[in-house]
């Protein structure tokens, strides 16, 4: 019994524990009044609240709300057209609000309510702060780059650390390292290790998006496009191998964001769609060749700095290495691993 009665206080401390997180996220409050608990929205215009998860709920109007919070949101009541509604508030300052409406935005400022698409957002804040350089607007293009960005502009027109999603164009050299092991080339098959390197070319597209909660940390990922030729060298010849890749890396990079060059280091993954010829000669079989495409699988780490320009524009120089875990083609199995120096163009 007192093993039953112990694990009962048990769950009723991990039940307290949770109603309180969930009191701890949501509230309402009046003109007089602030109180946590637990909200439900019912529409644009009611919610539902209760002290504890035992009381009987209560709903309320925007009538007498005159803010909530749900879920790490904050919504207010405002008077549109002499009807009262809730609405997001995406973003507040000293002297704005940002509201979300439909495509478009309510901007309160010196006590007046204003409905504006984005371009007319990004100046109003850019009149209120006394900007001298326009804000771009893809700095304002959703909800969290709003909340995050605002604050900076508020504070003397900084633009230097503002954030939102990157695209960008890469280009640059790499060397990989491809080694052989006993590998069956046709019908022909070679007994020792052949190991060489391909200097090659790459090109593509890159795509940074932000995490906002970690202001420092960007997912990274993009499109690839890589060719070269190598040559191994081995016993008794040597093999002509040239290479075609597709890759799709994806992975986290965190900036180093209070300098006016901004370091970064940067570590994920990479799946690479291969595609390999090869060709070898022996005294008995001739010229043996073959051709083979697979899907490799791969890590990567890279260190890098970003070099800020004008209009939020920027280039990125990095140093990539890149080592492939699953990289089987057909009954050959080369090991591929490289260096890649890149510089892209941001935009």
């Amino acid at each position: 019994m007192k093993k039953v009665a112990f694990l009962n206080k048990g769950l009723f401390i991990i039940l307290f524990l949770s109603v309180t997180s969930v009191q701890c996220q949501s509230y309402i409050a009046t003109d007089s009044l602030y109180t946590s608990g637990i909200v439900i929205p019912i529409n644009n215009t009611s919610i539902q609240f209760q002290k504890f998860a035992k009381d009987k709920p209560t709903v309320y109007t925007s009538d007498y709300i005159k803010e909530y919070g749900y879920k790490d949101k904050i919504f207010e009541s405002l008077i549109q057209n002499g009807k009262s509604q809730f609405y997001l508030r995406f973003a507040k300052s000293d002297k704005i609000k940002i509201f979300k409406r439909g495509s478009n935005y309510l901007v309160i400022k010196n006590e007046s309510i204003e409905l504006v698409d984005r371009r007319n957002l990004v100046k109003i804040i850019r009149e209120l702060y006394n900007c001298e350089k326009s804000i771009p607007k893809k700095s304002f293009s959703n909800s969290k780059s709003i909340n995050f960005n605002l604050p900076l502009i508020a504070n003397n027109c900084d633009y230097s650390n503002l954030l939102f999603r990157r695209v960008g164009i890469i280009g640059g050299y790499s060397n990989d390292t491809f080694v052989a092991e006993q590998p069956v080339i046709g019908t022909l098959a070679l007994n020792e290790s052949w190991k060489g390197s391909a200097n090659n070319s790459l090109f593509g597209l890159l795509l940074d998006i932000p995490i906002f909660k970690l202001k420092n940390l960007f997912l990274t990922t993009g499109v690839i496009y890589t060719f070269g030729r190598a040559t191994l060298n081995g016993k008794p010849s040597s093999i002509d191998l040239s290479t075609n890749q597709i890759a799709a890396p994806i992975a986290l990079k965190w900036i180093f964001r209070n300098q006016y060059i901004k370091p970064f280091i940067k570590a994920g993954g990479i799946i690479s769609y291969v595609n390999i010829d090869v060709k070898t000669s022996s005294t008995f079989f001739g010229t043996v060749r073959l051709t083979n495409s697979n899907l490799a699988y791969g890590i990567q780490a890279a260190i890098g700095f970003e070099i800020p320009l004008k209009s939020l524009k920027a280039i990125q120089l990095e140093l990539n290495y890149t080592e492939f875990v699953k990289r089987n083609f057909d009954k050959l199995d080369i090991k591929i691993s490289g260096i890649s120096i890149t510089g892209a163009y941001t935009f």
